[in-house]
């Protein structure tokens, strides 16, 4: 093969493999105690306890209560600004979770 079909080849293999990847994550986020496992992970890497209510139905639901939640630590003063070199702060960062000072 060319050069040209070799990068062909190697983009379809990228794109297969990223595929196999965000399949299980997305349908993972279509279920609601799959989306509330990801926002307690998120949560808890950004500095803050995310509580599920047992009344809430829905993903959208969560995402709700997970920004509520937050802007409530981040008033409480629990988590702050992105200031610190961890991993948390880059993906808060990255996220556009908490203004930068």
């Amino acid at each position: 093969m060319q050069d040209k079909e070799r990068q062909l080849a190697e983009d379809a293999i990228g794109a297969y493999q990223l595929n196999r990847i965000m399949t299980p994550i997305v349908t993972l986020m279509n279920d609601v105690s799959g989306m509330a496992l990801l926002l307690t992970l998120l949560a808890s890497i950004i500095g803050f306890t995310f509580i599920v209510s047992e009344d809430i139905q829905s993903p959208a639901g969560l995402i709700d209560a997970f920004t509520t939640q937050r802007e409530q630590a981040i008033a409480a003063g629990v988590i702050g600004t992105v200031t610190s070199p961890s991993i948390g702060a880059l993906l808060s960062k990255l996220l556009g979770l908490f203004p930068e000072k």
